[in-house]
């Protein structure tokens, strides 16, 4: 049974409210009961914050933690209910004795669910294993940062609690008798309790049905698509174009129309027709009246292409639209293949094909979002020199696919950072 992220929100919450309150409850208890043989209180509480780190996450580990040293706070340092230990320290050392109460557990929690997160996706003997690795850390790292914040307090420590005519030191008192005999019952109780813990997990799962959340790992952060040739065949929608537009002119129509894919319209009717300027125009003008009306629906996704996209989405990369392509053309091409809503931000040539067309111009206009990016985190994806020098320009890499209307040959001359023949090969690129 699957559950809306919404619902599914909730019923984290839920489920976190729940342990929390189970934690309160537990370490209350533990303040009133003393084990033979344990040095300080006895502490149940780490099983808990393990079954929520590795249920709910490393944040919800890191606050039953730190719900857990709120609760030692309050009893120990401001009521008074650990006189012999934890209120002598708080008494000389204020401010250390809360934050190592504090901090102690919370970074045990937090480093419990973190050391789940990398199985959570695994096969079942892993996430086994993964249980008992958080089992293992919480106790140490609660032990850990208690040992450090009583070696920091040291002046105090040896005035009270070390008898120097046995011979004692501050070491012997904190691993033998104190951390030591403590953590020995923590850690076993938790690796007894893994199983139980995994069960649990794995029962929370199944009945509720929430989603692990995969970890995936991704070279780039960014992916600037460009459309013709790159995400759309749109070949035979520009080659009835540019054919109505010659014939209007009653000139003939170009001989290779894929030469004309990729560079603004009007620079590619004065470099492979030696069109005047006026002429451009009239040439733009048909060209449009046949493209706005039947060319803009002649054209299809390549192969793959729409998985990518959403892949890419899942894995929460950022897509921009990155394209030479007038921008009333880019979106009525997106929204009727219904690949708009995967796209972050379209950075498009303008209407007139004037003010704003070149492969830099448009990327000058993706980058300026993108501030916030290292330039190594972001990726220029086309297939023609165009979109490769267009990247070079910024300093980010390019992915060059060789399935357009360019050759493998010509992208790797204008030094394409990678090829891709498929939709597969780029999402293996961007996704490692």
């Amino acid at each position: 049974m699957q559950i809306t992220r919404n619902k599914q929100l909730i019923v984290r919450m839920t489920y976190l409210a729940v342990l929390i309150a189970v934690v309160v409850v537990l370490q209350l208890t533990g303040v009133v009961i003393k084990i033979p043989g344990l040095a300080t209180q006895v502490s149940l509480v780490l099983v808990p914050i393990v079954l929520g780190g590795c249920l709910l996450g490393a944040r919800a580990g890191a606050i039953l933690g730190f719900v857990f040293g709120l609760v030692i706070t309050i009893t120990n340092c401001f009521m008074g209910m650990d006189p012999a230990f934890t209120g002598i320290l708080f008494q000389a050392h204020p401010v250390i004795t809360v934050l190592l109460c504090l901090s102690k557990s919370t970074l045990a929690g937090f480093l419990s669910g973190l050391a789940y997160a990398p199985v959570r996706n695994e096969k079942r003997s892993v996430r086994i294993f993964g249980t008992f690795i958080s089992a293992a850390i919480a106790p140490i790292v609660n032990t850990g940062v208690f040992i450090i914040g009583c070696l920091i307090m040291s002046d105090t420590f040896n005035a009270n609690f070390v008898n120097h005519a046995e011979g004692q030191n501050i070491l012997y008192v904190l691993f033998i008798v104190i951390a030591g005999i403590n953590f020995l019952f923590e850690f076993t109780l938790n690796m007894v309790l893994a199983p139980t813990i995994h069960f649990l997990v794995e029962l929370v799962e199944k009945k509720v049905g929430f989603e692990r959340e995969k970890t995936v790992k991704t070279r780039y952060r960014v992916a600037l698509f460009d459309m013709d040739g790159t995400l759309v065949n749109t070949f035979e929608g520009v080659k009835n174009s540019l054919e109505y537009a010659a014939d209007k002119l009653g000139e003939p129509a170009p001989e290779n129309p894929r030469l004309f894919i990729g560079p603004p319209l009007n620079q590619s009717y004065k470099d492979f027709c030696g069109y005047s300027d006026e002429k451009v125009d009239t040439a733009m003008e048909y060209f449009r009246e046949y493209y706005n009306d039947k060319g803009i629906l002649e054209c299809e996704l390549y192969d793959g292409m729409k998985a990518l996209l959403q892949d890419l989405k899942k894995a929460s990369v950022k897509i921009y639209l990155a394209t030479s392509k007038p921008d009333i053309f880019a979106h009525r091409v997106a929204r009727n293949l219904e690949i708009s809503p995967y796209f972050d931000f379209f950075a498009c040539a303008s209407s007139d094909e004037k003010t704003l067309t070149t492969k830099e111009q448009v990327l000058s206009l993706a980058m300026e979002q993108l501030k916030d990016y290292d330039k190594s985190e972001i990726v220029m994806i086309g297939d023609r020199h165009f979109d490769i020098n267009g990247a070079k320009s910024f300093g980010i890499p390019s992915i060059g696919v060789t399935f357009g209307f360019g050759s493998e040959e010509e992208l790797k001359e204008a030094g394409a950072t990678h090829i891709a023949s498929t939709a597969e090969e780029i999402k293996a690129i961007i996704i490692e």
